[in-house]
């Protein structure tokens, strides 16, 4: 009866402490590392992905910076897979894409020294206007043969309108100043 009794005690106090372990366990909050974290971008904003997040559980860091105001990082709890994480924000309404925030290596390159004609900034007169040598000696004025075409076919490039697909252009450079009229930038949409 003693052994029986002694039994139960024990089984009772073991019991007790993996109780206790469980619910400190389900109680304390996941450290940061233990987290699952997110680079959502939500054409929504801020409150659009604030809103998201409530429905399913995860938190708003902050913004990354960027102009539009579209880009998060956001966590969600550790217990969910990442992979789980990722799939539940991707089938939300203004969720445009969502990546896991990690260290990435990328592979050593070297450029080599700057090329001479970068640095060559003989004044030259181009078609009006004084320009460096570094610009006409450029590696694309080669390749498109440039003063070869000028010079065989007389063009000047007056009366000619050309867009400019680029993400820009600018427009203090003294053989494209006299040049340039207001257009539509595609890059973000917009006049300008």
């Amino acid at each position: 009866m003693n052994t029986i009794s002694k039994t139960k005690v024990d089984f009772i106090r073991g019991s007790a402490a993996a109780f206790v372990l469980m619910a400190l366990l389900a109680f304390s909050a996941p450290s940061a590392q233990a987290q699952t974290r997110l680079i959502v971008r939500d054409s929504l904003g801020l409150s659009g992905i604030k809103l998201t997040c409530a429905l399913l559980g995860c938190d708003v860091n902050g913004g990354l910076g960027d102009p539009q105001g579209q880009l998060f990082l956001v966590t969600f709890p550790s217990i969910l897979n990442p992979a789980t994480s990722i799939l539940k924000l991707s089938l939300q309404l203004g969720i445009v894409s969502v990546e896991l925030d990690q260290k990435v290596k990328t592979q050593e390159a070297y450029a080599g020294p700057a090329p001479s004609y970068l640095s060559d900034k003989t004044p030259m007169s181009y078609y009006g206007t004084t320009v460096w040598q570094g610009y006409l000696a450029q590696p694309a004025n080669t390749l498109i043969r440039t003063s070869y075409t000028q010079s065989t076919y007389h063009a000047t490039g007056s009366g000619v309108t050309v867009a400019v697909i680029d993400t820009g252009v600018d427009p203090t450079n003294p053989v494209l100043q006299n040049s340039l009229v207001f257009g539509y930038d595609f890059t973000r949409n917009a006049n300008g």
